[in-house]
């Protein structure tokens, strides 16, 4: 069997056989843990499995933390309070010995509701409060049929599973998944242009009369790869010259003397703006680094898209 039939099979076998209301049922017992804490505990591969449980709990509002299995009996497991706690262990086989004494101490925590995902009933499942079989078929028989590869997979697939019946048990705002992703690509789409404004102050502005020399000199102190041109007797924008014209216009003329160089020769009259600082950086159709901001002739500021700001 080849690696896509292999992968495939597993696939299938997962949605066959997946009870659904152990993923309704262990919903709702997060849900029942929604203003406690909730962590999770793997070794080996199961602590990948650990992490991106935790990251997905944490994007949609719930407190939850990974815990390092190694560092558990050595100081860290007094981080799970004697009071109300959620913890997942993670164990593919259900037989990871290392966590026989971990799960016989966080019983100690009185409150403490213990949740084993494994593939098989093993050694730990008569010691929680609930063990969720995931569905497994086999490893790739590629590698020895031992290393675990379909399983992270399957496993990965049952948390996504998990996430999506949470987000709509709880009734998850995509307004507030937005509000928890600040930065990447999400954060820097779901920001105002005023979100990432430089202020008129901050801006690199020069008259047409300027030199090369003070251009560069000017954008390397303002730290900005857009200049903004104005007329020195009207006042009138009359384009603007980011770094790459002026990268484009050394490539195309190599023997020139720096120092003749106008800024009429760099300027691009024909240039994007907005007059909006309300709009959404994702409805902007044009693409660009710096955006000037332009309203009744007056330039506001500039749009700095090459950073994702956290304002």
């Amino acid at each position: 069997m080849n690696f896509n039939e292999n992968v495939l099979e597993n696939i299938d076998y997962y949605f066959s056989n997946l009870k659904r209301n152990d993923i309704e049922e262990l919903s709702d017992i997060i849900l029942n843990y929604k203003e406690n804490n909730i962590y999770a505990l793997g070794i080996g591969k199961s602590y990948n499995i650990a992490l991106h449980l935790v990251d997905l709990l944490c994007c949609i509002n719930f407190s939850a933390f990974t815990l390092n299995s190694s560092n558990m009996l050595h100081g860290n497991i007094g981080c799970i309070k004697p009071s109300k706690s959620l913890v997942f262990i993670i164990s593919n086989s259900g037989n990871t010995f290392e966590f026989v004494n971990i799960i016989n101490q966080i019983k100690e925590k009185k409150e403490s509701y213990i949740i084993l995902l494994s593939s098989k009933r093993g050694i730990l499942s008569n010691m929680v409060d609930k063990n969720v079989i995931i569905p497994i078929k086999n490893e790739l028989e590629g590698c020895f049929s031992l290393i675990p590869t379909n399983s992270i997979m399957i496993n990965i697939i049952f948390v996504n599973n998990l996430i999506e019946y949470l987000i709509k048990e709880c009734n998850l705002k995509k307004k507030t998944y937005l509000e928890n992703h600040l930065l990447g690509d999400i954060g820097i789409l779901n920001k105002k242009v005023k979100n990432c404004l430089i202020d008129y102050q901050d801006c690199c502005i020069l008259n047409i009369n300027n030199t090369y020399l003070e251009l560069i000199k000017e954008m390397n102190i303002k730290k900005i790869g857009i200049a903004v041109i104005k007329n020195d007797i009207s006042e009138n924008i009359e384009g603007i010259i980011t770094s790459r014209d002026i990268l484009n216009y050394l490539e195309n003329n190599q023997n020139i003397n720096i120092s003749t160089i106008k800024l009429n020769n760099l300027i691009n009259k024909n240039f994007f703006y907005l007059d909006d600082i309300e709009i959404y950086i994702k409805n902007i159709i044009k693409k660009y680094n710096y955006i000037p901001i332009i309203k009744n002739s007056k330039l506001l500021g500039v749009c700095d898209l090459t950073y994702n700001y956290e304002k």
